[in-house]
């Protein structure tokens, strides 16, 4: 029993109940005694364990339970298509691993790097450009539903201010909706002449990073005087 091709359909079935806690008290004791003299029974259990953690972190729980149930149906029919199914189990493994070593490297590089913009001071009495400062303190208080529905409003009106541009970025951004957020990030940073070009480049750089556009992150050139430039360019190396 060195590995999964080598296990009977009725072992699988028991290690999976073990691990999943489905077993009654008495057959958990019984196999529990068999673990203890049991060397291969237990580099097997220890081998189902780790790959049922990486599957389901790599978001393919859905995939195992699939096969799992497809595992019951052919089992019954016919003992000699289990090979072939463990087979597909293991390949799925090895794709759910391969993901999830590439997502944790672009989690740990947004983990490390990712900020929030605090958002603009807000005047104590803000007469002039009431609208734009209302919607920023909602930004400011997280309520970004509101601040989204209000600048895209005022975005509408003004489509040139590319204030509101960015902070309807920022506002889609800091709700983890980074598709939504890069368009408004990219008209930002594309334009020399405001001054959220710079923070513009960061988040579309950021959000790239969470839709795993890595290509466009490796075409980057921080744009001149940049206070992310330094960061930009660590992000790109960590990539290549």
């Amino acid at each position: 029993m060195n590995s999964i091709h080598n296990i009977s359909p009725e072992d699988f079935g028991r290690i999976e109940n073990y691990l999943q806690g489905k077993m009654m008290v008495l057959e958990k004791q019984e196999f529990e005694a068999e673990l203890k003299n049991n060397q291969e029974l237990q580099e097997e259990v220890a081998i189902q364990k780790e790959l049922q953690l990486s599957i389901e972190a790599g978001g393919l729980k859905e995939s195992l339970n699939d096969i799992h149930n497809t595992v019951i149906l052919e089992t019954k029919s016919s003992k000699n298509n289990w090979f072939a199914i463990a087979a597909g189990i293991a390949a799925l493994i090895a794709i759910s691993v391969w993901a999830l070593n590439f997502q944790s490297n672009n989690d740990a590089l947004f983990a490390q790097y990712s900020t929030v913009d605090p958002g603009l001071p807000v005047p104590m009495s803000a007469s002039a450009d009431y609208s734009f400062h209302d919607a920023m303190v909602d930004y400011k208080a997280e309520k970004y539903d509101k601040s989204i529905e209000k600048w895209t409003v005022l975005s509408a009106e003004n489509p040139k201010n590319l204030t509101i541009t960015y902070y309807l970025g920022a506002s889609f951004f800091n709700q983890e909706k980074y598709i939504e957020a890069l368009p408004y990030f990219e008209k930002v940073m594309l334009e020399n002449s405001s001054k959220f070009q710079a923070k513009a480049q960061w988040y579309a750089v950021l959000s790239w990073l969470k839709t795993e556009n890595t290509e466009a992150i490796k075409k980057v050139s921080p744009v001149s005087e940049s206070p992310f430039a330094e960061k930009i360019n660590s992000i790109q190396q960590k990539l290549k």
